[in-house]
């Protein structure tokens, strides 16, 4: 049975599929580092004999390999990501906000300024998933209008965001395959940093599945008001 959404509304059901899969390659890629990584721990040593003679580092080559792997997996999981929140966020016109703070372009512009990036992509997400439930109110007042919180399992998914992108660049400056002394110092960091990121992809898959969930429910339950007109989208 075909779904006939309201004016300005589109489903990011297809998008969220897309993010997800590029979220689970990426999840599986932060496993393999990982593992690497407590390799590394339990035997730095470990190399191999270049046709020169000289020796290599075993795992600070696979690691390179691995991560060219998870820096296309990462940025097709961003872009997937981003066009999804886009989406989302453009839905809310059509879903009957109580209040929206932020615009959509300004849900994806947020993530690439410096510093602000730390704080304002976590607001937007917040507010589309406040602005998605499902539950509507007869009645706006001051409070559904103005206190926007957020589940606990968006803190976690920040929160490990946050910690992964840190050990991560300091990473970049430790890590030098050209350098064995580098395996230990950067077996730690893998570590850490794989972890940490693996703990952000499998809240952000939640995150993107819950905010999807809500917005499809929120337009059944708007369409079900009788005489309810959804505004169409803003030029």
């Amino acid at each position: 049975m075909s779904v006939n959404y309201p004016q300005g509304f589109k489903s990011a059901k297809v998008l969220s599929i897309c993010a997800i899969a590029a979220f689970l390659l990426l999840a599986v890629l932060y496993i393999v580092s990982t593992a690497l990584g407590v390799g590394q721990l339990i035997k730095p040593s470990l190399t191999f004999k270049l046709p020169d003679g000289s020796s290599q580092s075993l795992w600070l080559t696979i690691q390179v390999i691995l991560f060219l792997l998870k820096f296309f997996a990462y940025v097709t999981a961003v872009v997937f990501f981003l066009i999804w929140l886009a989406r989302s966020h453009n839905n809310l016109h059509a879903l009957k906000p109580s209040h929206l703070q932020y615009s959509s372009g300004w849900a994806v512009g947020s993530w690439f300024i410096p510093f602000v990036n730390l704080v304002r992509p976590f607001q937007v997400v917040r507010e589309v998933w406040w602005e998605s439930d499902p539950l509507i109110p007869a009645e706006q007042t001051f409070l559904t209008a103005s206190l926007h919180r957020a589940p606990a399992y968006m803190g976690f998914w920040w929160a490990a965001w946050l910690i992964s992108n840190i050990t991560f660049n300091i990473l970049a400056n430790v890590f030098d395959p050209d350098k064995p002394s580098s395996v230990y110092a950067s077996a730690y960091l893998f570590v850490i940093s794989g972890i940490a990121s693996f703990i952000a992809v499998g809240f952000v898959i939640y995150l993107v599945l819950d905010i999807t969930k809500r917005q499809e429910t929120r337009f059944k339950n708007l369409t079900a008001y009788q005489g309810y007109s959804p505004p169409g989208m803003p030029r």
